[in-house]
């Protein structure tokens, strides 16, 4: 089992500053992220202000 180095590790003052940080990682201006609602709104937002499309797709309850 590899172990973590310092230099992988993130820490951030709150919750939304971690989901901008991982936002950024993966999406910016001119992407499509799709988003399953119902969700918090802030999770659609970050993307947008990255420069990112946002499609919201609902979500399917698949529970028999």
């Amino acid at each position: 089992m590899a172990l973590t180095r310092p230099a992988e590790i993130a820490v951030t003052s709150a919750g939304v500053n971690a989901l901008m940080l991982a936002t950024q990682l993966v999406a910016g201006a001119s992407d499509r992220v799709a988003a399953v609602t119902p969700l918090w709104p802030n999770l659609v937002e970050i993307p947008k202000i990255l420069g990112a499309t946002v499609e919201t797709v609902g979500c399917v309850d698949l529970r028999p």
